[in-house]
């Protein structure tokens, strides 16, 4: 594993579980309900759950994310997907999301941002 992006990614996560800070909306943003490393023994695995924005076809439901960051995160951007088969504790993400930066099939978010647009600053 690269060492740059192993210290990017817990960079992040500490900014996520700091209270009160700008970077941190899990307990603000009642939208996302989970976005954690999928396990203890790799940081370039991630899992997120996000609720669907009130007011939208995607209201109502609960949708999970599967982000594989590379071993040259952050100089390149991570593999962002929507995953129907993801449980974590009680909330089922079983929910698809129709979307036309979604692919169908693979769940992969499809914008220039993750790919041609990307970059490491933030």
């Amino acid at each position: 594993m690269n060492l740059g992006a192993a210290k990017r990614l817990r960079k992040e996560l500490l900014n996520l579980e700091r209270p009160s800070t700008k970077t941190n909306r899990n307990d603000q943003d009642e939208d996302v309900i989970y976005l954690r490393p999928s396990s203890a023994s790799s940081i370039l695995r991630w899992t997120a759950k996000i609720r669907g924005p009130p007011d939208t076809p995607f209201a109502g439901g609960i949708y999970g994310l599967s982000i594989v960051c590379g071993s040259d995160y952050p100089l390149s951007p991570p593999t962002i997907k929507f995953d129907t088969s993801m449980s974590v504790g009680t909330i089922n993400c079983t929910d698809k999301i129709f979307h036309p930066n979604i692919h169908f099939q693979s769940g992969e978010i499809c914008l220039d941002i993750l790919r041609r647009e990307w970059s490491p600053a933030w």
